[in-house]
């Protein structure tokens, strides 16, 4: 029986690890919109090309894999960042040209992408058509037997210079599509974010207006904490620790009076036991959610690393230049200032230390705008001096309105409430722990026992963790995520989604930690032994 119950928990650890992703097996058809737009031709300095076949059966063969079960956000991230690529796929022999002359002479050539850029774009088409070159010696072997297809001259234009810096930079393409609603709260600095019948909105002003379906939220209501029920789990931290002295209360009373007496009431120890039990879980249960909400969703580095994965920055700046076009030509201006000031790489960098700074709780964190005023008195001219300076200064006003990172303070102010509770119920469970772990060998009398006891305890409430993860996954719930302006959205699903995935790695490391205890047990059975 023994050996069954060892292969039990060894068997939960495997599933529990292999669950990590939700398998495939197939591909679904959010794959297939981006196999559909791999293999779509594309237009590239006068010229017209196709990706390769032979990439595109690799990239068929990679999205048809079990771990990989593309939600819909991720599909349209990548075909919005494949769209962005054409300069890569030329220059690594990705594509087949069908017509026309490429020329890179032309007035009208694409600008060159910065270093970082063309380097993420190559990871991509790495990720989804596989290693420049690799289909062709897959081909060779195939050529023979496919050659009745029409072929096409395989033109690789030579790799153009590429600056080591953004400064350059002028276009980022057509990545990301706002809607009137995107605009509107994107002027007004607000974001909306909404799940589950329940609408929060972050406001730079204060808004006291509320609806019946709409709670409008300020940064120091904290609707993160609410989100992930901070409150529940401190009731839950005070229910556990009075279940636990009642716990030790029991043990101390069996060793002094019933065992101290040479007496063995088995029911009375085996239902103490349990007690004890259901307690080392709760405490369980309570670390790996604390590690998890700690390196997961109030992780500063995980919220950057999302920001950079996602469109964020991508969707600000275009976001910005779009805006910033509309005032522009409103006002009798040449749009294409707009361009030519809001650089991808200037909204990056500013954004990312004025995001710093909020994450870390400055209260007097501003967005800097020496940079834009200089580049803006230098291209806005044509006009009066007070004419170009007013528009210079809502032009400043759209920036910074719209670099706003609101979100950051209400999570910086979550996280101060959840801090205090962390540093607790790590202490504190731990003793608990280990408490109950010498009190059940004084129960039992054999420490192996009392590892059993714990490897129980322990395994029940990793299952507990790692399943519910799995089960948010499987779910998709981070689909169920609504935002705007949209780059929020993008940077929210891939927020919550690491936040599973975090919970999830905790509760396979809890799930391991009971093998350990299983071995261990074991081992210390053949000391011990009755």
């Amino acid at each position: 029986m023994k050996h069954k119950i060892t292969g039990l928990i060894i068997g939960l650890a495997a599933f529990a690890l292999t669950a990590v992703t939700v398998q495939a097996g197939e591909i679904n058809a959010n794959e297939q919109s981006v196999i559909s737009a791999v293999s779509q031709s594309f237009s590239y300095n006068g010229a017209t090309y196709v990706v390769k076949s032979s990439y595109i059966d690799q990239g068929k063969a990679k999205l048809a894999e079990d771990e990989v079960d593309l939600s819909a956000s991720q599909a349209q991230g990548y075909i919005s960042q494949f769209h962005g690529s054409y300069q890569e796929l030329v220059e690594e022999g990705y594509c087949d040209l069908i017509s026309g002359t490429p020329s890179n002479d032309s007035e009208d050539a694409e600008p060159q992408h910065s270093k970082k850029t063309s380097e993420a774009n190559k990871l991509l088409l790495k990720s989804i058509l596989g290693k420049p070159g690799s289909a062709e010696k897959n081909q060779k072997k195939k050529e023979t037997d496919e050659f009745d297809s029409q072929a096409t001259p395989i033109v690789t234009e030579t790799p153009a210079g590429v600056d080591d810096t953004w400064d350059k930079e002028q276009d980022l393409g057509n990545s990301i599509t706002f809607e009137k609603t995107d605009k509107s709260h994107a002027k007004n600095g607000e974001v909306t974010i909404s799940g589950n019948g329940t609408k929060f909105s972050i406001d730079n002003k204060s808004d006291d207006q509320k609806s019946s379906d709409t709670k409008v939220q300020k940064a120091s209501d904290n609707f993160i904490s609410q989100i992930v029920h901070i409150s529940l789990w401190k009731i839950i931290f005070w229910v556990v620790l009075g279940l636990t002295v009642a716990a030790i209360a029991a043990v101390l009373y069996y060793v002094i009076k019933v065992k101290g007496h040479h007496r063995k009431k088995r029911g009375l120890r085996r239902g103490i036991a349990i007690g004890v039990g259901v307690c080392a879980s709760g405490w369980a249960f309570l670390l790996m959610l604390a590690l998890g909400l700690y390196f997961g969703i109030y992780n500063n580095n995980s919220i950057q690393r999302q920001m950079m994965e996602s469109d964020y920055f991508l969707g600000v700046t275009q976001m910005i230049r779009e805006t910033a076009q509309g005032q522009l030509e409103d006002a009798g201006y040449d749009g294409k200032i707009a361009t030519e000031v809001f650089s991808l790489s200037s909204v990056y960098i500013e954004e990312k230390q004025y995001i710093n700074k909020v994450l870390a709780g400055q209260e007097d964190a501003q967005i800097s705008t020496e940079g834009i005023q200089e580049a803006l008195n230098t291209e806005v001219i044509g006009k009066d001096a007070a004419t170009n300076e007013k528009m210079v200064e809502e032009l400043k006003e759209t920036y910074t309105d719209m670099l706003q990172f609101n979100l950051g303070k209400v999570i910086y102010q979550s996280r101060q409430s959840f801090t205090g509770w962390f540093y607790l119920t790590t202490i504190v469970s731990i003793i608990m722990l280990l408490v109950l772990f010498i009190l059940t060998c004084r129960l039992y009398g054999y420490p192996h026992k009392s590892a059993r006891v714990m490897c129980i305890a322990i395994l029940v409430s990793s299952c507990l963790i790692s399943g519910g993860a799995v089960a948010a996954r499987a779910l998709k719930i981070t689909s169920k995520i609504m935002a705007t302006p949209v780059y929020y959205l993008q940077f929210l699903q891939k927020y919550a989604a690491w936040s599973i995935n975090v919970l999830m790695y905790v509760g396979c490391l809890g799930i391991l930690v009971a093998i350990a205890l299983v071995i261990w047990k074991r081992y210390l059975h053949t000391i011990y032994a009755e």
